[in-house]
């Protein structure tokens, strides 16, 4: 065949697979999916979108506006995670109320926890085990006697016996991996967690705080009074609680001091802590600690890591209980007043309302203030003592293997999308780029749960084997409660493995990735694998942009200001040059001055504090488009639409999915603590910012240069 015939037949060949492609291409542009998972997407879709809204003016309006009105005026915050969550808690109830055999001894525990819980009230539960355990450790709280024997108290053996219970009065102390060496473990010492608590209720006044803990001292000791048939003056109780709220204002003050000057943690080692501290008790740390180890003594020695967090907060606690520390009966006594208070604040969810209620601990965060039923907030206790246990029940019976495979294609797609965008950034030099693109292929990804992890009932069950439900529910609670601590405390000589299977700190049940610096590694719960954020069998433009957007952000985390402290392995070890970070600064300074003109009614943004979160929403939702993209291309057709909203194009909805997870509804009051502490842009700000700075987005919705979504200066940082 001559050549000039068969270059010929090759080009009528080519033309007849390109007009093939093109009608297979058209034909699945044109389909409409009718799978009932399409049928719950496209429902999904439908009752959020404003169509009198121009996407091109508020993108978040136009995705989320018909939902947000039609919410019932007395709902004034809500936002996707919280029906998620409330959907989730239901199913959770369903399974630990079952009366279906349990199938594995961690089973059989959360269920007794859960029905203890709930039926608290009703069996007639008292304070008497919380008692006991206060006579047990602090020989009585003795504001409920007058023959509390002083000579049998001691702080630093006080301090031992209660911090298995999470009663730390002074400083909380934890088994950590060692930020220089992620693999192994350093002791923590902190500010005590209540504190963090107290902060993050946002209607708490220094005024209320005091007038509420005074209240929650006397009520409490009142009727733990009568309970035990003990005579105390009111006038007694309340000056017992005004000592014990003076200490505690004193270490509230040394909180604040610490967050208004910071310092960086250091190490000690076992040895040196003695020379650190100037009171008497924190001068025999190394004596406290090694009997806080108990049976685990073995594990320490002189050279074992201590990390001190927070120093301006130790420093002034140290001077604190140099001053309180003394030998007389009346310092023990107010000390030893003191430590019985803890016991009340850290226990005060596990008491009979009959004690104390919600209301009345001003330790409460302020959203578990508001009126849940017992059943849902026993589902939330149980979840939060054995999570692993309830993510077992979770997902029993089903099959989650698909699930996990279709989400760990969907990161390995979103890897090589951020991999376009480290490329091709200006700020970020040569070298500094070789090693960046080293650590993005050692980053590990665990998709739903951890291999290994289900349905092996055995290792699970292990690692709750220390937990042994009492007679009454408080009494299961200050078990468990010491069972875990010391789990935790133990956990000192154990080697992390990067992707461990059995991570007791990590709920598997919650709902948003994370990406974790000391393992190089993202993890995507379980409880999120679901809509609005994923469907296994809807389509993949709702995936990418819904999860996929969420996951991608958590990636560029690993390779920000923060992430460039740890490397591939995990390891704090900068990696960042010099270079690369003199100009990481000046590359923000668009993003910060774009956010910082934002207003709601509720205040204005700071574009500096929130501007870590920013680059990470607007790199991932670039990162995620670009993995779509791939998507797209390897399955060779646009995917189908949906019935309803066939004049969308994939890829418009692929960034109403971006929008539409962040759906949410909030009060003026909301705003404006958010707009005064929050590192994060809230919602309409989030969605409006992000976009306006993709050109694919004003390509797919057409909008015209200089509209408020496409404006004409593009701030990227990823």
């Amino acid at each position: 065949m001559p050549v000039a015939a068969f270059t010929m037949m090759q080009a009528s060949f080519m033309i007849i697979l390109m007009v093939f492609r093109a009608v297979i291409a058209e034909t699945h542009h044109n389909n409409v999916c009718t799978s009932e998972s399409c049928k719950q997407t496209a429902k999904k879709y439908l009752s959020r979108i404003d169509s009198k809204i121009n996407p091109c003016e508020d993108f978040f309006q136009y995705s989320c506006g018909k939902w947000i009105a039609s919410l019932p005026a007395e709902i004034e915050t809500i936002d996707e995670y919280d029906i998620l969550t409330e959907e989730m808690n239901k199913v959770k109830q369903g399974l630990l109320s079952s009366e279906k055999p349990a199938t594995f001894a961690s089973e059989t525990k959360a269920r007794t926890i859960y029905q203890q819980c709930v039926n608290q009230e009703s069996d007639g539960a008292d304070s008497k085990p919380l008692l006991d355990v206060m006579m047990e450790t602090i020989a009585g709280w003795p504001l409920l006697t007058s023959t509390w024997d002083a000579s049998t108290f001691n702080l630093l053996d006080a301090m031992v016996k209660t911090t298995p219970y999470e009663v730390e009065p002074f400083f909380s102390i934890e088994t950590v991996p060692n930020p220089d060496y992620p693999r192994s473990n350093a002791i923590s010492l902190s500010m005590p967690s209540r504190f963090l608590r107290l902060m993050s209720n946002e209607n708490m006044t220094r005024e209320m705080l005091n007038e509420t803990y005074i209240g929650m001292i006397v009520g409490v000791a009142t009727v733990m009074a009568g309970q035990t048939d003990s005579t105390v003056e009111q006038e007694t109780l309340q000056t017992a609680a005004e000592e014990i709220l003076d200490i505690e204002n004193r270490l509230i003050s040394a909180t604040w001091e610490t967050y208004a000057n910071p310092e960086a943690d250091f190490y000690l080692t076992l040895n040196d802590s003695t020379t650190y501290f100037q009171s008497e008790s924190l001068r025999r740390l190394g004596d406290y600690i090694s009997a806080l180890y108990g049976d685990c003594t073995f594990c320490l020695e002189g050279t074992t890591a201590v990390m001190i967090r927070n120093p301006t907060y130790l420093r002034s606690v140290d001077a604190i209980i140099a001053e309180l520390e003394s030998s007389d009966d009346e310092s023990k006594r107010r000390l030893a007043n003191f430590i019985g208070a803890q016991f009340i604040v850290e226990f005060a969810q596990y008491l009979p309302k009959s004690v104390i209620t919600a209301a009345e601990n001003p330790y409460n965060p302020a959203a578990e203030e508001e009126a849940v039923s017992d059943e849902e907030r026993c589902v939330g206790v149980v979840t939060r003592t054995m999570p692993l246990a309830v993510a077992l029940m979770w997902i029993q019976d089903k099959s989650y293997e698909g699930v996990k495979k279709q989400v760990e294609q969907m990161v390995r797609d979103i890897t090589f999308g951020f991999l376009d965008l480290l490329v091709s950034v200006n700020w970020m030099d040569d070298r500094t780029k070789i090693t960046a693109m080293g650590k993005l292929s050692a980053l590990l990804f665990g998709a739903g749960y951890p291999d290994g992890f289900s349905p092996n009932t055995m290792l699970v069950s292990s690692y709750y084997q220390t937990i042994i439900p009492g007679e009454s529910f408080l009494a299961s609670m200050l078990q468990a409660t010491k069972a875990l601590k010391q789990r935790r405390l133990y956990n000192i000589m154990r080697y992390n493995n990067r992707n461990d299977a059995l991570d007791g700190d990590l709920s598997i049940m919650e709902m948003g990735p994370m990406y974790r610096p000391g393992t190089n590694s993202i993890t995507i719960p379980l409880g999120i694998l679901q809509l609005p954020f994923y469907s296994a069998d809807g389509p993949q433009y709702q995936n990418y942009g819904g999860l996929g957007s969420l996951i991608a952000h958590e990636v560029t985390h690993g390779f920000d200001d923060y992430g460039a402290e740890y490397d591939g392995d995990g390891f704090k070890n900068n990696w960042w040059t010099n270079e690369t970070a003199r100009r990481f600064p000046v590359a923000l300074q668009g993003m910060i001055a774009q956010y910082s003109s934002y207003r709601m009614p509720g205040g204005r943004m700071d574009g500096n504090r929130t501007v870590g979160e920013n680059i990470a929403d607007n790199g991932g939702l670039r990162a995620a488009y670009k993995a779509y993209a791939r998507y797209v291309k390897r399955l060779g057709h646009p995917e189908s639409l949906l019935h309803g909203l066939e004049k969308f194009r994939p890829e418009q909805l692929f960034f109403i999915s971006a929008a539409q997870i962040w759906c949410n509804k909030m009060s003026m009051e909301a705003q404006e603590a958010w707009m005064e502490r929050e590192t994060h842009a809230p919602s309409k700000l989030l969605v409006n910012g992000a976009v306006s700075n993709i050109p694919e987005f004003s390509q797919a919705f057409a909008c015209s240069a200089g509209s408020h979504m496409n404006p004409k200066v593009k701030n990227i940082v990823w």
